[in-house]
């Protein structure tokens, strides 16, 4: 009697192939199909029975963001029938109309990205589909998976396979929070150093966490989160995520009015926003997404508190796991644990396969140089990088702090006492610590000079600074920083100036970004801080830090009655950011 033999891998997937009816539709035929509910229903089914597949895969995540991103990106769909008509694979892709590339569906808003098929055709589908897709993309060189699930089949892409020549595989670390009772968070926030921050924050104003289901309210305070968020990635990384992607704002809209897709939290102290997250369920865990808290309370770290207020509030609903999603930094402080997660790219067309292969080629050869040179190559990178930076930096209060020889600054002293200030004119459009106000300074174009911007500005924020601001039309007109107890990057120079009992506020870094405007209008708005800062009881005396270059202005505290005091000269540190979540 012969003996049976189990079929191989290949031979599954040969089989599975040869039954599989791939289609690849765009456009209109895309559109139509996806939001039809009887394909929708097979699309809930196969998502169920899909073992890697997340929230980014189903139609409540993908539908709305191909209709907000429609005039941007042609719907792309591949599907993978049997003979029977049930749907065993499906892939969500979107044709970029400027760049021509062939992208997954969510792009970088989508954190994780993949296939959707039945444990049987998890190989063969996806073949089948590139195969398909090499047909209809000519033009597409390659399609990248940022970042492939854990449990999403590999053996295709395995050595001896087809693909296997044709692809990079990049694993990564991805951190995670294992929730439990939630005893863990109520323990941090019973720590010292957090219970003083609480009631610190309790005396300015009542502290509350809140889960915000209504679309409708996320709407009233998006335009606050927005600016929050940009503010702090423009300082860290020189991105603006909303005020650079129109359509960034009307998909976390669209997607708050699915029920159950978002896990929309706030901290708030009284009536003001001081931290909020906007992240994605899936299943019995909840995904980090957006993360934006106040620069100004960044003393209290309210991005740390409003983590485990969190998760305590993830373990009263029963969630059982907080996906920190890939990425190093503050997510590896909160991890209890790490699987794996992969960035795929996979090369459509030949010449994208020898041109990758070259650049890996050159890469080795570069490694192999500095180690005969004894230099390590992150060094090297780094160096390279620091020699043919040439951004143009078009403004930052502290510019001079970044050149050589820098840390000595010289400034002309000047000061109004209480009866100056009470002949001060009236004067309007001064506004104090309002974020958005310096989102508007036209010069944040491009990664450095929106980080040269930015960075200093939020490091004094941190440190209880306050800005002064005047925009018109959305254009930032006028900036000054009122110096605060805790900016070490210039008080204590002050106070050695003066006297150790030295207490009268101190205004610096007064610029006037749009000088054709008028004199007329600089006295305006150095008026209108002085009188800010006087308050309404009007303080013994203000002071104003002059440069000597800004004639300008040192004109204009002149004609305002005030007086000259003395030159100083002291060191400017420039402080580091808090480094909160």
């Amino acid at each position: 009697m012969p003996v049976l033999k189990s079929p191989t891998l290949l031979e599954r997937d040969l089989s599975h192939t040869s039954r599989l009816q791939v289609k690849v539709l765009t456009g209109a035929a895309a559109s139509a199909l996806i939001e039809d509910p009887g394909f929708r229903q097979r699309w809930t089914a196969l998502s169920d029975r899909c073992p890697w597949s997340t929230v980014f895969q189903t139609h409540d995540f993908v539908c709305p963001w191909y209709r907000v991103f429609a005039t941007k990106y042609t719907s792309v769909v591949v599907t993978a029938s049997d003979d029977s008509g049930e749907l065993e694979g499906l892939l969500t892709l979107a044709w970029s109309n400027d760049s021509k590339e062939l992208l997954v569906a969510g792009t970088h808003h989508a954190e994780y990205q993949a296939w959707l098929s039945t444990p049987e055709a998890s190989n063969a589908f996806i073949e089948a589909a590139l195969k398909q897709l090499q047909q209809q993309f000519p033009a597409a060189g390659s399609l990248r998976f940022l970042y492939l699930p854990p449990l999403a089949p590999l053996d295709w892409i395995a050595q001896g396979r087809a693909w296997s020549k044709h692809c990079e595989l990049v694993p990564e670390s991805r951190p995670l929070m294992t929730v439990g009772d939630g005893s863990q968070f109520a323990a941090a926030l019973a720590k010292k150093r957090y219970r003083a921050r609480i009631n610190r924050l309790n005396q300015i104003g009542p502290l509350c966490f809140e889960q915000i289901l209504d679309p409708d309210e996320l709407e009233r305070i998006f335009d606050e989160l927005v600016t929050l968020c940009d503010f702090r990635h423009g300082a860290a990384h020189g991105t603006l995520p909303f005020r650079n992607n129109s359509f960034k704002q009307p998909l976390y809209l669209a997607l708050a009015r699915v029920p159950g897709l978002l896990n929309i939290t706030v901290l708030k102290l009284g009536d003001k926003i001081i931290s909020a997250q906007i992240n994605f369920k899936d299943r019995d865990a909840v995904m980090l997404g957006t993360l934006m808290h106040s620069p100004s309370f960044g003393e209290f770290s309210p991005g740390t508190l409003h983590m485990y207020f969190l998760g305590l509030a993830l373990a009263r609903r029963g969630v059982t796991t907080l996906d920190l999603t890939p990425g190093a930094g503050y997510k590896n402080r909160f991890a209890t644990h790490n699987d794996q997660v992969h960035l795929l790219t996979l090369f459509l067309r030949w010449d994208v396969t020898l041109r990758h292969r070259m650049k890996k080629t050159c890469k080795r050869a570069g490694r192999k140089l500095c180690g005969l040179v004894g230099l390590e190559p992150a060094r090297a990178v780094d160096w390279l990088s620091r020699v043919t930076r040439t951004a143009r930096i078009t403004h930052s209060p502290d510019a001079l702090v970044t050149r050589r020889n820098a840390d000595q600054r010289r400034f002309q002293v000047y000061s109004w006492t209480a009866d100056q200030i009470r002949k001060l004119p009236p004067s309007t459009g001064v506004v104090r610590d309002r974020l958005q106000d310096l989102l508007c300074f036209k010069g944040l174009e491009g990664v450095a000079n929106t980080m040269a911007f930015l960075k200093p500005a939020l490091t004094k924020l941190e440190a209880g600074s306050h800005v002064f601001t005047q925009t018109e039309n959305d254009l930032l007109l006028y900036e000054a920083w009122l110096i605060g107890a805790a900016d070490r990057s210039i008080l204590p120079g002050i106070r050695e100036q003066f006297s150790a009992q030295f207490q009268s506020p101190v205004i610096y870094a007064i610029e006037e970004h749009e000088p054709g405007r008028g004199q007329e209008s600089y006295a305006n708005f150095v008026a209108g801080i002085i009188r800010e800062t006087a308050g309404p009881d009007v303080t013994p005396e203000v002071y104003v830090l002059v440069r000597p270059e800004q004639r300008s202005l040192q004109h204009v505290v002149e004609k305002l009655g005030a007086t000259f005091r003395r030159h100083i000269a002291m060191a400017i540190r420039s402080p580091e950011s808090q480094g909160d979540v």
